[in-house]
């Protein structure tokens, strides 16, 4: 091998290295709660009503904030960003005027993918972090049970307060707001509503505490 090969192959070497060293994996189970800010489309109709009643008037219907519980795995690519996938689980409830009973469950369900930004790299005690990216967040339960569009495409933000960033160990704390259009159509099954094309906006939050390991 000449002079020059020897010195690309010595160069690969280094920057394999160097690589190597800064590429870091986190692993973190994840809890906190659940908030929605926001109504859900409201219905258009009623269904099941028998001749002898009146027709019922469209009422909203809301979410109901929870504790929640999830993880996520993030790829640290140097000491200022990373890519990181996560998931979110929240048992809740949907609600709407007791004098027409409780729809009953439905669970929200997120997963996600997004960039990380430490704005202050060289800071090993505590330092902020900035989160964005695409996720899905999805319905399921008896209250969804017979309508469809219950899986929405959404962007998801975070902000987040490292601690510990360089240790084995850490804690992050952290507030992700998840933003999309809910649109949703067809009969309920759980109460005397259905939906025909409606659609709102919805805003989620999480608000968590993460217990960090990185290998």
């Amino acid at each position: 091998m000449n002079a020059i090969g020897k010195a690309v192959a010595a160069l690969a070497i280094t920057f394999a290295s160097v690589a190597d060293a800064q590429v870091r994996i986190e692993i973190a189970p994840t809890f906190g709660g659940y908030f929605p800010t926001r109504a859900l489309p409201a219905s258009t109709e009623f269904w099941g009503c028998s001749s002898d009643c009146m027709p019922l008037p469209p009422h909203d219907l809301r979410q109901v904030r929870t504790g929640a519980a999830g993880g996520r795995v993030a790829v640290w690519l140097n000491h200022r960003s990373a890519v990181e996938a996560s998931f979110w689980y929240a048992p809740s409830k949907v609600t709407d005027d007791p004098a027409y009973g409780d729809p009953g469950a439905g669970t929200i369900t997120t997963a996600g993918l997004r960039y990380v930004f430490r704005v202050d790299p060289g800071s090993h005690i505590l330092s902020l972090l900035l989160m964005a990216g695409p996720a899905f967040v999805h319905r399921s339960g008896d209250a969804w049970a017979g309508i469809a569009g219950t899986t929405s495409p959404a962007l998801g933000l975070g902000l987040g307060i490292d601690a510990f960033s360089a240790s084995r160990i850490g804690l992050r704390g952290e507030v992700s707001d998840y933003l999309y259009n809910l649109e949703l159509s067809g009969d309920s099954k759980a109460g005397a509503w259905s939906y025909s094309d409606a659609s709102a906006f919805q805003q989620d939050l999480m608000i968590s505490l993460a217990l960090s390991f990185r290998p």
